[in-house]
């Protein structure tokens, strides 16, 4: 009863029956549909001949409106629904011929319709070449009633006609109602279709449970090769019956072959190491009350001795059938692990070299900058008291040493700002008038570069979250830049301009996790660079010209860079030579709307 073969028996038996059964009402039906046609065919019939009747009513009115007014809207309604009324007997004349009788009263009919519109149209046209008061006019008038009266018969006589026909065609179609078994086909059809909704829904659902069980074992068998890649271990408790499952690889995290033994709380307790067996098993004890199972780490230890770091994490879950299962999963972390303690370790060599750092720090200020200030301090002496006694020869040997020692200086001073700037881990950000800042730096420039024309434009800056001394910093020295490259014999000319840009409309702030960047640009008209070096220019020590022709310490745009960087943005430099330098400063920021 149950095989799927015995149900297609069954199935064909009942179609067979029901379409034998459709058959007979079939025919019924086709007669009921023939004579709901012909009902409907004198439903046409009597409505032509109400709108041919009416538009004659229209015809007249018409008429008379442009007998009394003469306006030529009137004759031209009236030639519109002349044409209407011929066609009113066009479609009656298709209408009615299949039947002698309508068709012999549509002749007269048309007849008398034709010779009244002729009337009509000859009565307007007396009207307008002679009084309405004359006598052809007269006459023309009560002829046109005779005409009227006679249609109005005829039309009238054609209606009880079609009425006849429509009570006879009604009484048919009520008796073929009466024999036609209809609320009996209907029920057959409703339960054809419910068996054939039926069996496709069952052949349907074998199909979806054939692929659903495919679909099942290939994600069992990736579920399989994905704990293997991720180092993990499924397990399920099924509370109600008190019995646990693991997957295979949480076997293989324990150094056992799969299902090699019964899963179960005692026996995974004897791989855990013993400094953390007392704490697992409390929160073993918890889960079996809470039904909940919080991240907790432990160790085991498996069968070849391995110490390994795991993480077991379960929730309950409640099944279609209200079956009630605590899932998990138990992670290996060993690696995890090895890399925070590989961190630490990392950190704190990080901490050494920042004391490093800082005792150099402590160094350059005081112990290398002690002994250059006396070496100074000797050659000045030297240089004001056995001046006149010194050859040429030794006054230009003290002319290097004295600007040997003030590069020396120089290198020292830089190489502590640059320091300084590296260590931000001090620094606070914090919301700052921007313009002071540049107000600032624009007077520091022109104090110590007197002597020079410089011409600085500058676009109003918005108040950014930044770290003040490094942001004054980084504008004085791409000032001092721009002023120290120049053109010689040209006035030093300098545009900073500010933006608001979106982070996509830039190559290279595609991959920012902010979306707007303030964009702040300093150009020059100096002696530029080859582009070739616009990467180059930011390293440290990196000089595009010799000490001889500039001085500096090739740490100034360095130092830019490490600014920016410290406030998550990007400095980009371009430059043509003997046209000017420009660069652009991307910091980020994120938009209140």
């Amino acid at each position: 009863v149950n095989s799927h073969k015995f149900l297609k028996i069954i199935f064909g038996i009942g179609l067979f029956v029901i379409l034998c059964l459709g058959g007979l009402a079939y025919r019924h039906i086709k007669n009921l549909n023939e004579t709901t046609k012909l009902v409907q065919h004198t439903y046409e019939v009597n409505m032509e001949l109400e709108k041919m009747l009416s538009r004659l009513h229209y015809a007249e009115a018409n008429q008379r409106g442009f007998i009394l007014s003469g306006d030529s809207l009137f004759l031209q309604s009236f030639e519109l629904r002349a044409d209407n009324i011929i066609g009113n007997l066009a479609r009656l004349r298709e209408l009615t011929k299949d039947n002698a009788t309508q068709q012999k009263n549509l002749d007269t009919l048309s007849f008398n319709v034709v010779n009244r519109i002729n009337l009509l149209t000859e009565t307007m046209e007396v009207a307008i070449s002679k009084d309405i008061n004359s006598s052809a006019f007269k006459t023309l008038f009560i002829e046109n009633k005779s005409h009227e009266e006679q249609i109005r018969s005829k039309i009238s006589e054609m209606i009880v006609l079609e009425n006849n026909l429509l009570h006879q065609r009604k009484s048919e179609k009520n008796k073929v109602l009466d024999i036609t078994p209809f609320l009996l086909y209907s029920i057959l059809i409703l339960t054809l279709l419910l068996l054939l909704i039926a069996y496709a829904k069952i052949n349907n659902d074998i199909n979806a449970l054939k692929a659903t069980n495919e679909e099942l074992e290939l994600f069992k068998n990736l579920n399989k090769q994905a704990e293997i890649i991720s180092k993990q271990g499924t397990w399920v408790w099924y509370t109600e019956e008190n019995r646990s499952e693991y997957s295979d690889n949480l076997y293989r995290l324990l150094g056992e072959e799969p299902q090699s033994f019964k899963a179960g709380r005692d026996t995974f307790l004897t791989y855990v190491h013993e400094d953390d067996k007392a704490n697992l098993l409390e929160q073993i004890e918890k889960m079996e009350h809470d039904m909940a199972l919080p991240f907790v780490n432990f160790r085991i230890i498996d069968k070849k001795g391995n110490t390994k770091h795991l993480k077991s994490y379960g929730e309950l879950v409640t099944t279609a059938e209200g079956d009630k299962q605590l899932i998990g999963t138990t992670i290996d972390i060993t690696e995890e692990i090895k890399n925070l303690e590989t961190i630490e370790q990392r950190n704190k060599e990080l901490e050494r070299n920042n004391k490093e750092l800082s005792t150099f720090n402590y160094v350059a200020s005081h112990d290398l900058q002690e002994p250059l200030r006396k070496i100074q301090t000797f050659i000045s002496r030297l240089e004001s008291r056995d001046k006149d006694n010194l050859s040429e020869k030794g006054k230009l040997d003290i002319e290097k040493i004295k600007s040997l020692s003030s590069r020396m200086r120089l290198l020292i001073d830089d190489l502590l700002q640059y320091s300084r700037t590296t260590s931000k881990a001090h620094d606070e950000f914090v919301v700052t008038n921007m313009n002071m800042l540049l107000d600032h730096t624009k007077d520091e420039v022109f104090n110590s570069a007197e002597g020079y024309n410089i011409q600085i434009t500058s676009d109003d800056l918005p108040n950014m979250k930044v770290v003040p001394f490094q942001i004054q910093q980084l504008f004085t020295n791409l000032l001092n830049n721009s002023i120290k490259y120049r053109k010689k014999g040209e006035d030093a000319i300098i545009h900073i301009t500010y933006n608001e840009v979106r982070s996509t409309s830039i190559d290279v702030l595609k991959n920012s996790r902010f979306k707007y960047h303030h964009h702040i640009s300093f150009k020059d008209n100096g002696i530029g660079f080859d582009q070739i070096y616009a990467e180059r220019i930011f390293d440290l020590f990196k000089r595009l010209h010799s000490k001889n022709e500039y001085s500096g310490t090739g740490i100034g745009l360095a130092i830019c860079k490490k600014i920016v960087e410290n406030h998550n943005g990007t400095i980009i430099a371009s430059g043509q030579i003997n046209v000017g330098s420009t660069f652009d400063i991307y910091l980020p920021y994120r938009k209140h709307t």
